[in-house]
């Protein structure tokens, strides 16, 4: 599924004036097909009728509609990111991560797409990888401060503080 991308502009030395945002903004809605454009167009109003950011109503919509903060998909031209420099790559015959520049690079191979696995991974270290099944599969992070968990089935976790009085 197609959606939105929004034009930012940060400038230093150049001065940007509100109408050459609109007119950038106004050329960019007519490059989008008209279905995109109206679905950008009406989700610009309710946020402009609530007083929030596009980027919210998006996100709201998002989790009402597919009871998710992620938009569903199969990632682009077979990469699917996950944040900067760090890529899976979604039509291999094999679990692979890509991390850094080089998306060709395979930074990590692990076993056939078949394989339900868990990889652990702290910056771009990969600190463990496991071969699971999914059922009843609960995750828990042992922090100083807290105890992370995450429970597989319900997609749902949560957190507790440990030194609480």
């Amino acid at each position: 599924m197609r959606y939105i991308l929004f034009l930012m502009i940060f400038s230093t030395s150049l001065s940007w004036g509100q109408s050459d945002i609109e007119q950038l903004r106004d050329h960019y809605l007519e490059s989008l097909p008209k279905i995109d454009r109206d679905l950008f167009l009406a989700l610009e109003k309710v946020a402009k009728d609530n007083g929030v950011a596009i980027d919210h109503v998006n996100d709201l919509l998002k989790t009402k509609l597919l009871g998710s903060s992620f938009w569903p998909a199969c990632g682009k031209g077979s990469y699917g990111v996950i944040s900067n420099e760090i890529y899976i790559k979604t039509k291999s015959d094999v679990n692979q991560i890509s991390y850094g520049s080089d998306l060709k690079k395979d930074d990590w191979v692990g076993s056939a797409k078949e394989t339900t696995e868990l990889i652990v991974m702290e910056g771009h270290d990969i600190r463990g990888s496991f071969d699971l099944s999914k059922q009843d599969l609960k995750l828990f992070l042992f922090e100083p401060e807290n105890v992370s968990y995450f429970e597989w089935e319900t997609l749902s976790g949560g957190h507790y503080q440990r030194n609480c009085k």
